[in-house]
């Protein structure tokens, strides 16, 4: 169950991201935007992540169990290689796209020094599954996504004329 609301999580997360980043594009300027970039694609690499982990997993373990048996070792090179590669990317990515974004100014700080804290607490603290200690990371995440996502969404946007009229247009 809790794979399935990390699966759940993972996805509203991308979404999340591009309403983020649409709300800042303009002042996050280029760096933005290459920030955005990385951590889309870390995103994305993670919720493939996680679809294998709550429907490949499952079945893998029923139809052929010695399969994920043993040591890292004897564990396919393209899985630990496709591990090592998201994993690191998302954490790297959500850095940068909160460094980026504390630059452009549109997005309270203390929302973005969360998100950033909350990586190295993820990675650091105790990841003893069931334990208080492996969600604490995951909490700080969430409150700094839905802090940024309600900021989107409570902030107007700017109004710009589909169509700038020349004074002749005439029907």
């Amino acid at each position: 169950m809790s794979s399935c609301l990390r699966l759940l999580s993972i996805v509203l997360l991308v979404w999340g991201l591009i309403g983020i980043y649409g709300r800042q594009s303009r002042a996050a300027g280029t760096l933005g935007l290459w920030t955005f970039v990385v951590v889309f694609l870390g995103t994305a690499l993670t919720v493939g992540n996680t679809w294998a982990e709550v429907f490949v997993w499952p079945t893998l373990a029923q139809v052929a169990p010695k399969t994920m048996s043993g040591t890292i070792l004897g564990i396919s090179p393209y899985l630990v290689a496709g591990l090592n590669v998201s994993s690191p990317l998302f954490g790297l990515g959500l850095i940068l796209f909160a460094g980026a974004t504390f630059r452009a100014r549109v997005y309270p700080r203390w929302a973005l020094v969360l998100l950033i804290i909350s990586i190295p607490v993820t990675i650091f603290l105790d990841p003893t599954p069931g334990s208080f200690q492996e969600s604490i990371g995951q909490i700080l995440l969430g409150i700094a996504v839905a802090a940024l996502g309600w900021h989107a969404l409570r902030t107007p946007t700017e109004e710009r004329p589909l169509h700038q009229s020349t004074g002749n247009d005439h029907l």
